[in-house]
């Protein structure tokens, strides 16, 4: 399978059947080489109600326009827009992994969310209050619409509804697709 292609403009892949509706526990992993200048969801899941989108996503924005100093979001937001940013510094144009990992069990925004560069737990900075569970989700995106849209290439989006450790998912960052 060959990884898709995304104009940063109006390219988008919409699946209506989300793998996941309301968890507490989640992993989301992508692979991701994004085009220099550009900013937009690598991956959504978003629910749409009364004006306001609930989301999981992962952002990256290689401007830092939409919040100074952080290159990639990890958002898990229910009623609160809360989120954590790390000030990753991908190179443009070369392949990178990005994990989301949920963790609602958990006490506080730490124990919540976190987010791994190429494997590699990522210092968070976060706003609003992490949820214990994600919003009832409905509709799965790839490369945009929530936030913008993302310019580069996108391959192997991997989704559990559990949280997976560091070992667990650098064990399967680098191995065959299960």
């Amino acid at each position: 399978c060959s990884s898709m292609s995304f104009d940063g403009v109006d390219d988008s892949v919409e699946f209506d059947k989300v793998p996941f509706k309301s968890v507490q526990e989640l992993t989301v992993s992508v692979w991701a080489r994004p085009s220099v200048g550009t900013a937009g969801s690598l991956i959504s899941a978003i629910k749409t109600e009364y004006n306001h989108e609930y989301r999981t996503t992962v952002f990256y924005d290689s401007f830092g326009k939409w919040s100074p100093g952080a290159k990639v979001s990890f958002i898990v937001s229910n009623v609160n827009n809360a989120f954590g940013q790390a000030k990753i510094e991908p190179t443009p144009d070369n392949w990178s992994n990005y994990t989301l990992v949920f963790d609602g069990k958990q006490v506080g925004n730490v124990g919540r969310l976190k987010g791994y560069f190429d494997g590699i737990p990522q210092e968070l900075k976060f706003t609003g209050t992490i949820p214990a569970e994600t919003a009832e989700l409905d509709v799965l995106t790839l490369g945009g619409r929530a936030l913008g849209y993302f310019n580069g290439r996108i391959d192997e989006v991997r989704i559990w509804t559990r949280a997976l450790s560091q070992l667990e998912i650098l064990t399967k960052m680098n191995g065959p697709l299960d």
